[in-house]
């Protein structure tokens, strides 16, 4: 007889909270099969996730990108798949991909990490030269989240450039 849905919901999230440890106290590899065995029960954003970044840290980050793909397809609302996305695509160089990734991490209506989507989405700006978008949105990474040091320096850093 198979399995209940919420038992195998359960179950996933047992393989995450185990992922999440072993993260924590630097076993990569078996954070990397924990993760993947949360998918082999259900289809979670934190699973897809989670294997993104196992799959980046082993130096696939196109094949990473896909995962996160997966990911803001389970539920498009989460702004963190857009967010790592955006990430991966930016780490590939594609721009033009990256910008719509992050512009809807800022507005998802689920992304608990929204600063970073700002922080990303700046960077970008930055990259591109328009350091008055840069300015907004890395002041909007740290209105969020006062305490993030990187987005100060990056913050400092565009303002002394738009003085030069």
């Amino acid at each position: 007889m198979p399995a209940e849905p919420d038992a195998l919901l359960t179950r996933a999230e047992a393989a995450l909270a185990q992922a999440k440890v072993a993260r924590r106290s630097g076993d990569d590899g078996l954070a990397s099969y924990y993760y993947a065995h949360s998918l082999e029960w259900c289809e979670t954003v934190e699973g897809r996730l989670g294997s993104a970044w196992a799959i980046a840290a082993g130096g696939d980050v196109l094949r990473a990108a896909e995962e996160c793909r997966k990911a803001c397809a389970v539920d498009p609302a989460d702004g963190r798949a857009s967010n790592d996305l955006g990430a991966y695509l930016s780490q590939l160089g594609e721009d033009a991909e990256a910008l719509p990734c992050f512009e809807h991490a800022v507005d998802a209506p689920k992304n608990a990490e929204r600063q970073f989507a700002h922080y990303n989405l700046a960077r970008l700006h930055e990259r591109r030269g328009d350091l008055i978008q840069a300015e907004f949105s890395f002041a909007a990474a740290l209105a969020l989240d006062p305490g993030f040091d990187a987005a100060a320096k990056a913050l400092e850093r565009v303002r002394r450039k738009q003085q030069a």
